[in-house]
Order: C-alpha cells, then structure tokens, then sequence
C-alpha cells in the first residue's frame, strides 16, 4: 500500500464512512471491458454527505481520489489504482419530475448522477417523457454521460440538459448551467476534480406507448449493429469532422484484427471486445495499432472516446 494508506487509515474510513469501504478491489469488476488492476482503496459513499466527508478524510491524510461510476468507457491499467475508487452510483439513484416553464408538456426531470442510464430509460417510459432516446443504448451512468455528453446518432445529452450540480475539489456544491460546461461532441470542460452529483433534464410529455416503441426499434437496431454480448468499452473513437471511426478501421484493414484476447469486433469495427482473457495492455495495444495504421493510410488521427485510469508504465501511454 501507499504510505499514506495505512492500516490505521482503512480503519478509520471504516469507522466513519457510512458507505462500503474496501482494499485491493479488483478493477475488472467494475469496468465494463472487465480489465484492470486492484484499486488500492474502494470506498462508495452512501450520500451527498458521506462523500463530502470521504473526500475530507481522503484529502487530509494525503490519499488522491479518482471518481467512478459504471466503469464504461473506462480503460483501467493491469497494474491497477493508486490510492482511492470513490464509487458514485447506489447513493446517487434519486429521480423525480415536475412541469416546468409556462407549456404544460414540458417537464422538468430531476436525476441524481449515479442513475444508470437504463433506469432513466425506464423512467421516463413509464411516465411518458420525450427526449430521453437520444440515450438509448448507452451503457453508463447520468453522471458519466454528462462529463462525456454521451450521445447517439439521435442526439447529445446537453440537447436536454438543463443544469448540472457539481462538487469541487474543495468540497463546495455549485449548480451550473448547461451553457457554461463546454459541451462540444463527446466532451465537456469538467474537471478531473470535478464530481457530477445531479443532472436536471428538460423532456416533453409525449405518449408512453410510442415512447416504449420507439425506444424498442432503437435498441434492436444497435442490438443488431453493435457487439453488445461480448465485454467492451463502447465506441473506442470520437468521429472525425466528415466521417465515421468505424468506415476508416474498416478501409485500413483492421476489422477483426486481434492482439491478445482483445478484438476490433468483426461486427461493428469501432468496437473493442474482449474475447475472455483480454488485458487492458491488449485494449491499449490494439487503440494505438488503430490511431497509427489509420493516420499512416488516411492521415487522420483519430480521438479515443474511453478514459484511462490507473498506473500506467510509461512505455504504455502511447498515442491516447
């Protein structure tokens, strides 16, 4: 273990966060390419309090913090995490609706940030709210789309989002507004620093029938188009300006091309799957093959959409 995280130090966590504590924490747990290393502390508060304190006790005796939610998107180095996982996601699951604005179809959805996507899908379809199938399929939490402005070929979440409250480093809670994230495709200005703790969404009342359809023929079609039986991180690739990620892995040659026990899926190319016994030094290896084999053929270097955490050797930080 670090210096800092001693045994006395795990024990007082234990003793003060309400949430669950835990050491050594296989990362390929979490993640949904299911690699990774041990995080050398877990800790997965159990509110919005627990976790300002958890970040108090963190910052006091000098342990460094990374902040996650579903692990999608998520590449985590084999030799793990230094220092503390703070886990958003069980205290974070709140939603509620209100009307907003003078149209009475307007709604104004509420949704704490550790919300999975699917449930928010599930929301909004029991209660007949529109908008939200811009979402459809994405594998993560609110907080995560939002720090990503994850999205589909139907749209961004910054096309609905509303405001974001925010934790700073310095433990201070601010609500901002969707205008002043710096939302642009797949990215945001929020800070490493930064915890997204609630979204509020503006949808429309619409007919939760069509909804429930709509949202079916969606995801039967991504079903269909997308490797979605097998472990992956989503789409690894941002798209270029004019083209798709996928069309250019496929026109250099790199569908089905596999390092280790990881893949570019046969099946849709700017996807990366592990097959069983991938690492997360194979995800890297074949991200770089794919950055280098297409920028040599085509002269665009293409902007990875995963984050990657953890401690990485300095020979594996390569083009990412």
């Amino acid at each position: 273990m670090r210096q800092n995280v001693t045994t006395e130090f795990v024990l007082r966590l234990k003793r003060e966060v309400r949430g669950e504590v835990k050491t050594l924490e296989p990362m390929s747990k979490h993640t949904s390419w299911r690699v990774g290393g041990e995080a050398e502390l877990w800790i997965s508060p159990a509110d919005l309090d627990d976790l300002v304190h958890t970040m108090a006790l963190l910052d006091e005796s000098g342990v460094p913090w990374t902040i996650l939610g579903k692990g999608s998107n998520t590449l985590v180095s084999d030799n793990g995490i230094s220092g503390a996982v703070i886990h958003i996601e069980s205290g974070f699951t709140w939603m509620h609706h209100t009307a907003a604005g003078s149209s009475p179809d307007t709604v104004s959805l509420v949704v704490g940030a550790g919300t999975p996507i699917a449930a928010l899908l599930r929301y909004a379809t029991q209660h007949g709210l529109g908008g939200i199938e811009r979402l459809v399929g994405i594998p993560g939490t609110v907080g995560g789309a939002v720090r990503m402005n994850a999205g589909t070929h139907l749209g961004e979440i910054k096309d609905i989002l509303v405001s974001v409250k925010l934790l700073r480093s310095n433990r201070t809670l601010v609500e901002i507004d969707a205008t002043g994230l710096g939302l642009t495709y797949r990215h945001s200005a929020i800070t490493p620093g930064e915890i997204v703790v609630e979204a509020t969404l503006a949808l429309t009342k619409t007919d939760p029938e069509q909804l429930r359809m709509l949202l079916r023929d969606t995801k039967e079609r991504r079903q269909k188009s997308q490797p979605l039986t097998l472990p992956s991180g989503g789409s690894t690739f941002a798209n270029p300006p004019g083209d798709k990620a996928w069309r250019l892995i496929d026109a250099a040659g790199l569908r089905g091309v596999r390092i280790g026990g990881a893949q570019i899926s046969e099946l849709h190319p700017n996807f990366i799957v592990n097959l069983g016994d991938a690492t997360a030094n194979d995800i890297d290896a074949l991200i770089q093959l794919v950055q280098k084999t297409v920028e040599k053929r085509f002269g665009v270097k293409l902007r990875p959409e995963i984050c990657r955490l953890g401690d990485w050797e300095p020979q594996e930080t390569g083009n990412i």
